[in-house]
Protein backbone atom coordinates (compact mmCIF):
# COMPACT_ATOMS: atom_id res chain seq x y z
CA UNK A 1 0.00 0.00 0.00
CA UNK A 2 2.98 2.31 1.04
CA UNK A 3 4.10 1.38 -2.77
CA UNK A 4 1.14 2.36 -4.35
CA UNK A 5 0.79 5.55 -2.42
CA UNK A 6 4.28 6.94 -3.55
CA UNK A 7 3.34 6.04 -6.68
CA UNK A 8 6.75 6.99 -8.80
CA UNK A 9 8.84 8.17 -6.09
CA UNK A 10 12.38 6.67 -6.77
CA UNK A 11 13.96 4.46 -4.03
CA UNK A 12 16.19 7.58 -3.14
CA UNK A 13 13.81 10.16 -3.20
CA UNK A 14 11.63 7.71 -0.60
CA UNK A 15 14.99 7.41 1.49
CA UNK A 16 15.13 10.86 1.89
CA UNK A 17 11.80 11.33 2.92
CA UNK A 18 11.91 9.17 5.54
CA UNK A 19 15.11 10.61 6.54
CA UNK A 20 13.67 13.93 7.31
CA UNK A 21 10.58 12.61 8.78
CA UNK A 22 12.90 10.93 11.18
CA UNK A 23 14.73 13.95 11.81
CA UNK A 24 11.63 15.99 12.42
CA UNK A 25 10.00 13.60 14.72
CA UNK A 26 13.62 13.25 16.93
CA UNK A 27 13.78 17.40 17.20
CA UNK A 28 10.15 17.51 17.81
CA UNK A 29 10.60 15.03 21.06
CA UNK A 30 13.64 16.53 22.01
CA UNK A 31 11.47 20.19 22.08
CA UNK A 32 8.78 18.39 23.88
CA UNK A 33 11.21 16.52 27.05
CA UNK A 34 13.10 20.12 27.26
CA UNK A 35 9.71 22.13 27.93
CA UNK A 36 8.24 19.67 29.92
CA UNK A 37 10.65 18.47 33.00
CA UNK A 38 9.26 21.14 35.17
CA UNK A 39 12.87 22.38 35.89
CA UNK A 40 12.23 25.82 34.20
CA UNK A 41 9.78 28.30 36.08
CA UNK A 42 9.21 30.05 32.97
CA UNK A 43 7.16 26.56 31.29
CA UNK A 44 3.48 28.35 32.02
CA UNK A 45 1.58 25.40 32.61
CA UNK A 46 3.86 22.47 31.54
CA UNK A 47 4.75 21.55 35.27
CA UNK A 48 6.08 18.40 34.25
CA UNK A 49 5.59 15.29 36.52
CA UNK A 50 4.79 16.84 39.44
CA UNK A 51 4.73 13.54 41.28
CA UNK A 52 8.36 12.93 40.50
CA UNK A 53 11.43 13.08 42.59
CA UNK A 54 13.53 16.23 43.49
CA UNK A 55 16.94 15.78 45.03
CA UNK A 56 17.78 17.50 47.85
CA UNK A 57 20.48 19.63 46.64
CA UNK A 58 22.56 18.11 49.49
CA UNK A 59 25.61 17.74 49.67
CA UNK A 60 26.71 21.43 48.65
CA UNK A 61 29.86 22.34 50.34
CA UNK A 62 28.91 25.85 49.74
CA UNK A 63 25.27 25.54 50.57
CA UNK A 64 24.80 26.23 55.23
CA UNK A 65 21.86 24.11 55.07
CA UNK A 66 23.34 21.18 54.28
CA UNK A 67 25.76 21.47 56.89
CA UNK A 68 26.15 18.28 58.78
CA UNK A 69 26.39 18.13 61.74
CA UNK A 70 23.87 21.30 62.21
CA UNK A 71 25.03 24.34 64.52
CA UNK A 72 22.89 27.22 65.49
CA UNK A 73 25.79 29.30 63.48
CA UNK A 74 24.96 26.66 60.12
CA UNK A 75 21.09 27.08 60.72
CA UNK A 76 21.17 31.00 60.93
CA UNK A 77 23.40 30.92 57.47
CA UNK A 78 20.63 28.72 55.95
CA UNK A 79 17.92 31.08 57.57
CA UNK A 80 19.99 34.24 55.82
CA UNK A 81 20.43 32.79 52.46
CA UNK A 82 17.22 33.15 50.90
CA UNK A 83 16.63 36.51 49.96
CA UNK A 84 14.50 38.51 47.70
CA UNK A 85 18.25 38.62 46.25
CA UNK A 86 19.40 35.29 46.34
CA UNK A 87 16.14 33.84 45.17
CA UNK A 88 15.86 32.21 42.03
CA UNK A 89 14.07 30.21 39.64
CA UNK A 90 14.60 26.19 40.20
CA UNK A 91 15.85 25.79 43.81
CA UNK A 92 16.11 22.61 45.26
CA UNK A 93 15.10 21.84 48.90
CA UNK A 94 18.10 22.47 50.37
CA UNK A 95 18.24 25.98 48.82
CA UNK A 96 14.93 26.97 50.21
CA UNK A 97 15.07 27.57 54.09
CA UNK A 98 15.75 25.80 57.10
CA UNK A 99 12.90 23.00 57.31
CA UNK A 100 10.77 23.19 60.87
CA UNK A 101 8.23 21.23 61.98
CA UNK A 102 6.57 22.44 65.18
CA UNK A 103 4.52 20.37 67.24
CA UNK A 104 1.30 20.08 66.60
CA UNK A 105 -0.50 17.16 67.81
CA UNK A 106 0.26 14.86 65.07
CA UNK A 107 3.36 13.05 66.41
CA UNK A 108 3.65 9.77 67.54
CA UNK A 109 4.59 9.92 70.62
CA UNK A 110 8.62 9.08 72.03
CA UNK A 111 9.70 8.48 68.21
CA UNK A 112 10.28 12.06 67.13
CA UNK A 113 12.53 11.14 63.78
CA UNK A 114 9.79 9.82 62.54
CA UNK A 115 6.42 11.52 61.71
CA UNK A 116 2.70 10.35 63.11
CA UNK A 117 0.50 8.92 61.22
CA UNK A 118 -2.61 11.51 62.75
CA UNK A 119 -2.95 13.50 59.36
CA UNK A 120 -3.54 10.98 57.36
CA UNK A 121 -2.84 6.84 56.86
CA UNK A 122 0.94 7.29 55.84
CA UNK A 123 3.50 8.64 57.76
CA UNK A 124 4.31 12.60 56.99
CA UNK A 125 5.55 15.81 58.55
CA UNK A 126 3.41 19.21 58.10
CA UNK A 127 6.06 21.20 57.96
CA UNK A 128 7.32 25.07 56.48
CA UNK A 129 10.20 26.65 54.94
CA UNK A 130 11.24 29.70 57.34
CA UNK A 131 14.02 31.92 55.94
CA UNK A 132 14.84 35.79 55.63
CA UNK A 133 12.82 36.57 53.02
CA UNK A 134 9.63 35.45 54.69
CA UNK A 135 8.86 38.03 57.29
CA UNK A 136 5.48 38.57 58.37
CA UNK A 137 5.00 42.26 58.99
CA UNK A 138 1.80 42.37 60.47
CA UNK A 139 -0.94 45.37 60.43
CA UNK A 140 -2.01 47.89 63.27
CA UNK A 141 -4.13 46.97 65.49
CA UNK A 142 -7.50 49.11 66.99
CA UNK A 143 -4.80 51.47 68.93
CA UNK A 144 -2.42 51.53 66.53
CA UNK A 145 0.61 49.37 67.47
CA UNK A 146 2.52 47.09 65.14
CA UNK A 147 3.78 43.93 66.31
CA UNK A 148 7.53 43.53 65.27
CA UNK A 149 7.91 41.77 62.32
CA UNK A 150 8.25 38.02 63.11
CA UNK A 151 9.11 35.00 61.12
CA UNK A 152 6.66 33.27 59.71
CA UNK A 153 6.10 30.25 61.86
CA UNK A 154 3.49 27.53 62.40
CA UNK A 155 3.70 28.63 66.64
CA UNK A 156 6.07 31.23 67.69
CA UNK A 157 5.33 30.23 71.20
CA UNK A 158 6.10 26.41 71.14
CA UNK A 159 9.10 24.26 69.83
CA UNK A 160 9.37 21.37 67.75
CA UNK A 161 12.34 19.88 65.29
CA UNK A 162 14.51 21.13 62.59
CA UNK A 163 14.77 18.45 59.76
CA UNK A 164 17.76 17.30 57.55
CA UNK A 165 17.22 18.01 53.86
CA UNK A 166 19.45 15.41 53.09
CA UNK A 167 17.54 12.98 54.71
CA UNK A 168 13.64 14.11 54.34
CA UNK A 169 12.05 14.37 50.59
CA UNK A 170 9.95 17.15 50.03
CA UNK A 171 6.46 15.63 48.34
CA UNK A 172 4.50 19.26 47.49
CA UNK A 173 4.39 22.84 48.95
CA UNK A 174 1.50 24.91 49.57
CA UNK A 175 1.78 28.50 50.23
CA UNK A 176 0.08 28.77 53.29
CA UNK A 177 -1.42 26.63 55.63
CA UNK A 178 -3.69 24.48 53.57
CA UNK A 179 -5.12 21.52 56.32
CA UNK A 180 -3.47 18.73 54.89
CA UNK A 181 -4.69 16.38 57.56
CA UNK A 182 -8.21 17.13 55.35
CA UNK A 183 -6.48 15.58 51.95
CA UNK A 184 -7.52 11.80 52.16
CA UNK A 185 -4.85 9.99 49.49
CA UNK A 186 -6.19 10.59 46.03
CA UNK A 187 -4.82 8.97 42.94
CA UNK A 188 -1.92 11.66 41.03
CA UNK A 189 -0.80 12.94 44.33
CA UNK A 190 1.27 11.92 46.90
CA UNK A 191 -0.50 11.58 50.23
CA UNK A 192 -1.08 14.73 51.88
CA UNK A 193 -0.86 16.84 48.16
CA UNK A 194 -4.43 16.34 47.05
CA UNK A 195 -7.58 18.06 47.27
CA UNK A 196 -9.37 18.31 50.27
CA UNK A 197 -11.98 16.19 51.79
CA UNK A 198 -14.82 18.55 50.03
CA UNK A 199 -13.08 18.30 46.89
CA UNK A 200 -11.23 21.55 47.09
CA UNK A 201 -7.67 21.94 45.41
CA UNK A 202 -5.32 20.37 43.16
CA UNK A 203 -2.22 20.86 41.14
CA UNK A 204 -1.40 24.70 40.41
CA UNK A 205 -1.97 25.04 36.24
CA UNK A 206 0.49 28.15 36.57
CA UNK A 207 3.16 28.13 38.96
CA UNK A 208 5.70 30.97 37.33
CA UNK A 209 8.36 32.66 39.07
CA UNK A 210 8.59 35.64 36.80
CA UNK A 211 5.03 36.48 36.48
CA UNK A 212 3.36 37.75 39.55
CA UNK A 213 -0.29 37.69 38.04
CA UNK A 214 0.23 33.78 36.92
CA UNK A 215 2.09 32.87 40.36
CA UNK A 216 1.23 30.32 43.01
CA UNK A 217 -0.83 32.65 44.97
CA UNK A 218 -3.24 33.18 41.66
CA UNK A 219 -2.61 29.61 39.76
CA UNK A 220 -6.04 28.08 38.37
CA UNK A 221 -6.06 24.10 39.23
CA UNK A 222 -5.08 22.17 36.74
CA UNK A 223 -8.49 20.95 34.65
CA UNK A 224 -10.56 23.20 36.61
CA UNK A 225 -11.05 27.32 36.92
CA UNK A 226 -10.67 28.25 40.76
CA UNK A 227 -7.34 28.28 43.01
CA UNK A 228 -9.02 26.18 46.44
CA UNK A 229 -4.94 26.50 48.00
CA UNK A 230 -3.72 24.37 44.63
CA UNK A 231 -1.11 22.21 45.05
CA UNK A 232 2.72 22.99 44.56
CA UNK A 233 5.03 20.78 43.28
CA UNK A 234 8.68 20.34 44.88
CA UNK A 235 10.18 21.89 41.71
CA UNK A 236 8.41 25.25 41.83
CA UNK A 237 9.70 25.25 45.54
CA UNK A 238 10.99 29.17 44.24
CA UNK A 239 7.88 30.00 42.53
CA UNK A 240 5.84 29.24 46.05
CA UNK A 241 9.00 31.23 48.18
CA UNK A 242 8.22 34.33 45.80
CA UNK A 243 4.79 33.68 46.49
CA UNK A 244 5.30 34.48 50.45
CA UNK A 245 5.88 38.12 49.28
CA UNK A 246 2.49 38.24 48.55
CA UNK A 247 0.94 36.81 51.58
CA UNK A 248 3.62 38.04 54.58
CA UNK A 249 2.89 42.05 53.01
CA UNK A 250 -1.03 40.68 54.30
CA UNK A 251 -0.65 38.98 57.21
CA UNK A 252 -3.14 41.21 59.48
CA UNK A 253 -4.08 37.87 61.32
CA UNK A 254 -2.12 39.63 64.45
CA UNK A 255 -4.51 38.98 67.60
CA UNK A 256 -4.42 35.35 66.66
CA UNK A 257 -0.86 35.47 66.13
CA UNK A 258 -1.42 34.08 62.09
CA UNK A 259 1.46 34.73 60.23
CA UNK A 260 1.73 33.58 56.33
CA UNK A 261 3.67 30.43 56.58
CA UNK A 262 4.13 28.34 54.13
CA UNK A 263 3.04 24.27 54.62
CA UNK A 264 5.46 22.03 53.41
CA UNK A 265 4.22 17.92 53.14
CA UNK A 266 7.63 16.31 54.45
CA UNK A 267 8.57 12.35 54.72
CA UNK A 268 11.91 10.36 55.73
CA UNK A 269 13.79 9.70 52.75
CA UNK A 270 14.73 6.27 53.80
CA UNK A 271 11.65 4.40 55.84
CA UNK A 272 12.48 4.37 59.49
CA UNK A 273 15.60 6.22 58.73
CA UNK A 274 16.66 7.69 62.36
CA UNK A 275 18.80 10.65 60.60
CA UNK A 276 15.62 12.92 59.90
CA UNK A 277 16.20 15.58 62.95
CA UNK A 278 19.07 17.72 62.76
CA UNK A 279 17.87 19.96 65.90
CA UNK A 280 15.14 20.49 68.34
CA UNK A 281 14.02 24.22 69.06
CA UNK A 282 11.96 25.74 71.88
CA UNK A 283 11.29 29.35 71.62
CA UNK A 284 12.61 32.24 73.44
CA UNK A 285 10.97 32.50 76.80
CA UNK A 286 9.09 28.76 76.79
CA UNK A 287 9.99 25.63 78.95
CA UNK A 288 10.94 22.94 76.73
CA UNK A 289 9.88 20.73 79.60
CA UNK A 290 6.54 21.53 79.58
CA UNK A 291 3.85 20.49 76.90
CA UNK A 292 3.34 22.15 73.95
CA UNK A 293 -0.17 24.44 73.87
CA UNK A 294 -3.07 23.32 71.43
CA UNK A 295 -3.61 26.93 71.53
CA UNK A 296 -0.86 29.13 69.24
CA UNK A 297 -1.60 32.22 71.32
CA UNK A 298 -0.23 30.77 74.46
CA UNK A 299 2.74 29.82 75.85
CA UNK A 300 3.84 26.42 77.55
CA UNK A 301 5.56 26.85 80.84
CA UNK A 302 5.66 25.44 83.96
CA UNK A 303 4.21 25.63 87.47
CA UNK A 304 5.92 23.24 89.53
CA UNK A 305 5.83 19.77 88.07
CA UNK A 306 2.29 21.54 85.91
CA UNK A 307 2.28 22.16 82.57
CA UNK A 308 0.39 25.36 82.10
CA UNK A 309 -0.53 27.01 78.96
CA UNK A 310 -0.31 31.31 79.84
CA UNK A 311 -2.10 34.19 77.68
CA UNK A 312 0.24 36.17 75.76
CA UNK A 313 -0.35 39.46 74.38
CA UNK A 314 -0.07 39.24 70.45
CA UNK A 315 1.85 42.70 70.03
CA UNK A 316 4.34 42.77 73.30
CA UNK A 317 4.65 39.03 73.46
CA UNK A 318 4.09 39.57 77.26
CA UNK A 319 1.84 37.46 79.71
CA UNK A 320 -1.38 38.93 80.04
CA UNK A 321 -3.81 38.68 83.24
CA UNK A 322 -5.51 35.91 82.00
CA UNK A 323 -4.69 32.73 84.32
CA UNK A 324 -2.48 29.80 82.88
CA UNK A 325 -4.34 26.61 82.58
CA UNK A 326 -3.42 23.21 83.21
CA UNK A 327 -2.08 21.03 80.06
CA UNK A 328 -2.59 17.53 80.66
CA UNK A 329 -3.27 16.56 76.52
CA UNK A 330 -1.50 13.80 76.13
CA UNK A 331 -1.03 14.67 72.31
CA UNK A 332 1.30 17.79 73.24
CA UNK A 333 4.98 17.06 72.77
CA UNK A 334 7.47 17.72 75.35
CA UNK A 335 10.91 18.74 73.82
CA UNK A 336 13.28 17.70 76.55
CA UNK A 337 11.41 14.32 76.48
CA UNK A 338 11.52 14.12 72.82
CA UNK A 339 14.87 15.08 72.59
CA UNK A 340 15.53 12.44 75.40
CA UNK A 341 13.97 9.69 72.98
CA UNK A 342 16.20 10.28 70.21
CA UNK A 343 19.07 9.86 72.42
CA UNK A 344 18.33 7.00 74.47
CA UNK A 345 16.42 5.06 72.43
CA UNK A 346 18.38 5.58 68.89
CA UNK A 347 22.05 7.32 70.16
CA UNK A 348 21.30 10.15 68.07
CA UNK A 349 22.39 13.23 69.59
CA UNK A 350 21.55 16.60 68.69
CA UNK A 351 21.56 20.12 69.25
CA UNK A 352 18.47 22.10 71.66
CA UNK A 353 18.20 25.48 70.27
CA UNK A 354 16.57 28.67 71.37
CA UNK A 355 14.54 30.64 68.50
CA UNK A 356 13.92 34.13 69.03
CA UNK A 357 11.14 34.95 65.93
CA UNK A 358 11.55 38.49 66.00
CA UNK A 359 15.32 38.13 65.37
CA UNK A 360 15.78 38.35 61.55
CA UNK A 361 19.56 37.89 61.45
CA UNK A 362 20.28 34.97 63.92
CA UNK A 363 16.91 33.66 65.23
CA UNK A 364 18.76 30.43 66.26
CA UNK A 365 21.04 30.23 69.48
CA UNK A 366 22.74 27.35 71.57
CA UNK A 367 21.15 25.97 74.73
CA UNK A 368 22.86 22.30 74.58
CA UNK A 369 24.84 20.36 72.34
CA UNK A 370 23.23 17.21 73.37
CA UNK A 371 21.08 15.51 75.38
CA UNK A 372 24.06 15.16 78.23
CA UNK A 373 24.72 18.21 78.36
CA UNK A 374 20.84 19.82 78.37
CA UNK A 375 19.67 17.31 81.13
CA UNK A 376 23.03 18.12 83.51
CA UNK A 377 22.29 20.19 86.86
CA UNK A 378 21.12 23.58 86.00
CA UNK A 379 20.98 22.89 82.46
CA UNK A 380 17.12 23.65 80.64
CA UNK A 381 16.35 19.93 80.34
CA UNK A 382 16.83 18.83 84.12
CA UNK A 383 14.41 16.85 85.58
CA UNK A 384 12.05 17.97 87.19
CA UNK A 385 11.80 16.58 91.18
CA UNK A 386 9.02 14.54 91.79
CA UNK A 387 7.91 14.27 87.98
Amino acid sequence: MFIRFCGTLTLMKIQALLLSLVLVLFFSLLNCSDSNTGSSDNGGDLLGDPEAPVASGCPDAENPCCTDPATDVSLNACFASVTAQTLEPGFAPAQSGVLVHGWDGTEAAGTPWVPGQEQGPTKRWSSSYINRLNVSSGNPNSEGQNAPPTISIYSILSGGIILSPANTQISCAFAGDAGTDSRPPATGYPDGCGPKVSGEGGWCANCQFSDASESCAYSPIVGGASNGLCTIPTTKLSAMLKTQLVYTALAAGWTRLEMAYNEVVAEPLVQDSTDTIVAFYTPVGTDPRARACPDYKERPELQGTQSVCCPIDPYTRQRTDDPCTDNNAPDQRVTCDEMQALSEQVGVNVPLLLFNPTDLEQPFSEACANWSECSAPGAVCVPLVGS
